[in-house]
């Protein structure tokens, strides 16, 4: 049986959470996240026909929901 904390070589290839938050320490306190700005149409309505009372009902029923 290999004990972890009587082998050296054993304790140095198994790297804990806080030596690996070590080791990136550096790189976490330098990271930049650049978000570029979003840019959309703007907004057009177009008018459709609606001929039956069918249709003009379920128009209304997508508006309110």
């Amino acid at each position: 049986m290999i004990c972890f904390k009587n082998c050296d070589a054993m304790r140095d290839m198994v790297i804990t959470p806080l030596q690996r938050a070590a080791a990136i320490d550096d790189l976490v306190k330098h990271y930049k996240c650049i978000i570029p700005k979003a840019v959309a149409k703007p907004v057009s309505f177009h008018p459709t026909k609606i001929d039956t009372k069918f249709q003009k009902d379920k128009a209304y029923e997508r508006f309110a929901y």
